[in-house]
């Protein structure tokens, strides 16, 4: 019975280390790597899809850079435009300012000539 058991039992025991070991040594050698195909197919497409993403951002980045240029182009003669005209605007205001400052001061000479004549006509009328 003795024999019987080391003969069924040690050959039963063997195949237990040896397979738990072969075991523990593939998995620690297949850790991190992707042995399925669908898997691998799986991140082969992800890259793929990435790749697409970041051509398609470059595009999309490309295409606001010359849009901003283009609306830079073509709002830039307009702004220049404005600009002179507010230039010309602000130079009749002033002209406009002087020529009432000059009126003014006409009118506040007329206005003492007028008093003037006016106390002189009395004197020549009080006199008369």
């Amino acid at each position: 019975m003795t024999i019987l058991l080391l003969t069924t039992v040690i050959p039963i025991l063997v195949a237990l280390v040896t397979g738990s070991i072969t075991y523990l040594v593939a998995r620690r050698n297949t850790s991190g790597q992707i042995k399925t195909s669908e898997a691998a197919d799986l991140w082969e497409q992800t890259r793929a899809i990435m790749d697409d993403l970041r051509a398609a951002k470059e595009r999309a980045e490309d295409q606001r850079d010359r849009l901003l240029e283009l609306q830079r182009e073509s709002t830039q003669p307009a702004l220049e435009a404005i600009s002179l005209s507010q230039k010309h605007v602000l130079e009749l205001l002033n002209d406009t300012l002087t020529s009432i400052d000059s009126i003014n001061s006409k009118a506040e000479r007329l206005e003492r000539v007028i008093l003037a004549l006016e106390t002189y006509l009395h004197l020549e009328i009080g006199e008369a």
